[in-house]
This record gives C-alpha cells, sequence and structure tokens, in this order.
C-alpha cells in the first residue's frame, strides 16, 4: 500500500492540513489575533503565495511593517496577477514612503529649516565665522 496511491494519499492529507492552517490563520487574521496567525503560519513548512500574504497581513497588524512589505511583495512575485496581493503591496510600499519622507530624507519637500541649519553649518565650517557668511549663529 506505499506505491504510488499511498504517497497521493499522503499529499491530499498534507495539503488538506495545509489548507486548514490556511483556515486558521485565516480566522485569526479577521478576528485581529494576529500573534496567533503568526504562530500557525510560523509552524508551516510549504510556503505558498497565500502564506506570504497572510503573514504579510498578520506582520501588519502587529507592526513589523517592513517583513509585511517584504512577504507582501514575495507573495505578489508568486503570483502577479492577484489584485489582493497587489493592493496590499500598495497600501504597504505607501505607508513606507511616508515613513521615508518622516525619517530618512529630511531634505525632501518643504523642510526649510533643515536646509538652512546645513547651510549655516557649511558656512561656519568654510569661512571659520568669519564676515563671508555673516555672524556665526549656535544652535
Amino acid at each position: 500500500g506505499y506505491g504510488y496511491g499511498g504517497q497521493q494519499q499522503r499529499q491530499q492529507r498534507t495539503g488538506s492540513q495545509q489548507d486548514s492552517h490556511l483556515q486558521a490563520a485565516a480566522n485569526y487574521i479577521n478576528n485581529g489575533y494576529y500573534k496567533e496567525a503568526l504562530n500557525v503560519l510560523a509552524n508551516m513548512e510549504n510556503r505558498t503565495a497565500t502564506w506570504y500574504y497572510y503573514s504579510a497581513l498578520a506582520n501588519r497588524g502587529v507592526g513589523n511593517n517592513m517583513i509585511a512589505l517584504e512577504h507582501a511583495k514575495q507573495a505578489l512575485a508568486m503570483e502577479p496577477n492577484n489584485w489582493q496581493y497587489q493592493n496590499l503591496v500598495t497600501q504597504l510600499g505607501g505607508w513606507y514612503q511616508s515613513q521615508q519622507r518622516s525619517y530618512g530624507y529630511p531634505m525632501g519637500g518643504s523642510d526649510y529649516c533643515m536646509k538652512l541649519c546645513l547651510l549655516n553649518l557649511a558656512c561656519n565650517m568654510c569661512c571659520s565665522g568669519g564676515m563671508c557668511c555673516g555672524p556665526r549663529v549656535y544652535f
């Protein structure tokens, strides 16, 4: 009984176990139990596009936005035509870009105060506080 039929039966059991774990993770996510969803997902070996999508949702729920973005991108790479995956990548990518603007790139946008401070610093370094740049300003 371990021939092809036994292998097929084992694959079906594994597939249904995979499906039940994914369903449990989905239920946890839908009810806001993101850590529990991550625990279920962590115990799964077969990481499909759906697995990465659920992991992205659960990670976003616990505040792991970088991991969420990486997993959403992985799900989309595995199934590029899936609109849910595309939508999640867009949402998470928008969050990431707003964080970059807020923290990572202070020279972007209209941050004139920062630009003036850097200009003042450059003048002070170049002119040693001499008259070419006006009086030295300390903060």
